[in-house]
């Protein structure tokens, strides 16, 4: 197979991914990169959340052209994703969004509230819990009527609360699972071993080391012996040269994916002898138990400490031998992925919270 041959296979499987992302997806249901992937049905947008260092949404290309042309100079209202609770600022209309609700910027006292009137004790809490909160008017503290016993409410723990370690110029505090550590916010401040490179991690202010690919060799009389490979690659005949990196444990002729490789329930998308299952179930938002007045979604369960629906912790027995579980908070379903799908990189495998 030449060159020629594998430039188009590459661009139909490339091809066929948009495809099924196109079709599978509300824009809303995709994280930043996904959402590069779908345009032009689908753009990025970036917006101020109450917790700096979030991450925007993804929107349809119309709803996104539409904000940028009617974008005003003053917060026009309020955008909260239902189930992580993160709140950001709107300066112009949006259209309706699946999982996110629309508010008007918070302006309840305790008086409108009539908490008194009712014998109930009015409290001020933050809109979200960070270390530092957006001067914004969509994030300042709302007023509640307390519903339960001083002691119950007084005692509750949010999340993982702020991360305030004092930590040197340049680093930043951030959470690994419940733990504070201090981490570095550029890359002249890490040395990546061999076969990696260091990058920045959008939204998190931080940076880490990736894998570095090598090119092809462009002298064929090149040999294994003078090749330093990328860990899970090993050097061999290939299609370039007698001395190939080539991918361990990737069948290149490969079979289509199995779903039956997801665990029960969970929903399956096939990316050629790849796929993803994702802990989701769209259409079936009441499958679980009862939370705080309201139902968790599914495989959710409640967490009374932290007063949320929570998925379960991704863990070794998760996914299916060959996939990762792959999870970023706790409010976020779990995701297996194969190899193909999403690589691994040289991360630091408590970096990414809750991912193995």
């Amino acid at each position: 197979m030449n060159k020629c041959n594998i430039l188009l296979l590459f661009l139909f499987i490339f091809y066929q991914f948009i495809k099924i992302i196109k079709s599978s997806y509300e824009c809303e249901l995709l994280n930043t990169d996904l959402c590069l992937s779908a345009y032009p049905n689908c753009l990025p947008l970036f917006l101020n959340s109450c917790c700096p260092g979030q991450m925007g949404i993804c929107s349809t290309m119309d709803s996104a052209v539409k904000y940028g042309d009617e974008k005003s100079k003053n917060v026009t209202g309020c955008l909260r994703h239902i189930q992580s609770g993160v709140v950001y600022e709107l300066y112009g209309p949006i259209d309706s969004m699946v999982g996110f609700e629309f508010f008007p910027t918070p302006n309840k006292t305790c008086e409108d509230l009539g908490c008194k009137n009712k014998g109930l004790e009015c409290l001020i809490e933050p809109i979200e819990k960070c270390e530092t909160i957006l001067k914004s008017p969509c994030c300042v503290s709302e007023p509640k009527c307390n519903q339960n016993s001083k002691l119950l409410l007084t005692n509750v723990t949010y999340g993982n609360g702020n991360c305030d370690s004092s930590c040197p110029p340049e680093f930043n505090c951030r959470f690994i699972g419940d733990v504070q550590q201090c981490l570095p916010s550029r890359c002249g401040l890490v040395e990546c071993p061999q076969g990696t490179e260091c990058k920045p991690l959008d939204g998190l202010d931080i940076v880490s080391c990736f894998k570095t690919i090598l090119p092809v060799p462009s002298n064929q009389s090149v040999t294994c012996d003078q090749i330093k490979c990328p860990d899970q690659f090993y050097c061999g005949k290939g299609i370039f040269s007698d001395a190939d990196c080539i991918p361990l444990n990737i069948d290149l002729i490969g079979r289509e994916f199995d779903c039956n490789l997801c665990p029960t329930d969970w929903k399956c998308d096939k990316f050629g002898w790849g796929g993803l299952c994702i802990e989701w179930k769209p259409f079936s938002p009441g499958d679980g138990e009862p939370c705080l007045g309201g139902v968790c979604l599914f495989n959710q369960y409640c967490n009374t400490t932290s007063q949320q629906c929570e998925f379960p912790k991704c863990d070794d027995a998760t996914c299916h031998k060959g996939m990762s579980c792959i999870q970023y908070q706790v409010s976020h379903p779990r995701v297996c992925a194969t190899t193909n799908v999403i690589p691994f990189t040289s991360l630091p495998d408590s970096l990414v919270p809750y991912t193995k």
